[in-house]
């Protein structure tokens, strides 16, 4: 089924049931927030998500609809790196942080979102670093998924 499907970010043999552990339900908005906002959740929309699960009592529909209704899911809202110029708001400029970075060089050259490998590799980057840059761009491009994206822009 598809919740079995769904599940598996729990483990081979998870199943809606295995929601209603903390560590698996913790796991699960992990995994699937980072999707859903292009950047790991914070603590707060950790607890946030598991909230929205557990006051629907097994509120997976629920937790889903809340996810996907997210403005960072619909929108690339590029304001969490380090403001470089201007005042709060819509005057800010901001540096790109490795998550909003990876997230257009996905959507320009994949015309789709981040894969999990990379997410994982970015964590580890400083992107700052022209070496680092160098090395994810070339990432990006040697995919398949960038032939794709290149062909239908």
């Amino acid at each position: 089924s598809y919740v079995k499907e769904l599940v598996k970010p729990c483990g081979a043999t998870a199943d809606r049931s295995s929601l209603n552990s903390d560590t698996c339900l913790t796991t699960f908005v992990k995994y699937y927030g980072r999707k859903a906002l292009r950047r790991p959740p914070t603590n707060t929309e950790i607890a946030d998500f598991k909230s929205v699960y557990s006051a629907m009592g097994e509120g997976l529909p629920s937790l889903i609809s809340y996810l996907l209704l997210q403005p960072r899911f619909y929108y690339r809202i590029d304001n969490e790196g380090q403001k470089i110029a201007g005042t709060e708001g819509i005057d800010a400029t901001y540096k790109l942080n490795n998550y909003e970075l990876l997230s257009k060089l996905t959507f320009l050259f994949w015309n789709a979102p981040p894969s999990d490998a990379l997410y994982d590799a970015v964590e580890a980057m400083d992107l700052s670093n022209q070496r680092a840059y160098e090395s994810l761009l070339e990432q990006v491009l040697s995919s398949d998924r960038a032939k794709d994206g290149i062909a239908q822009s």
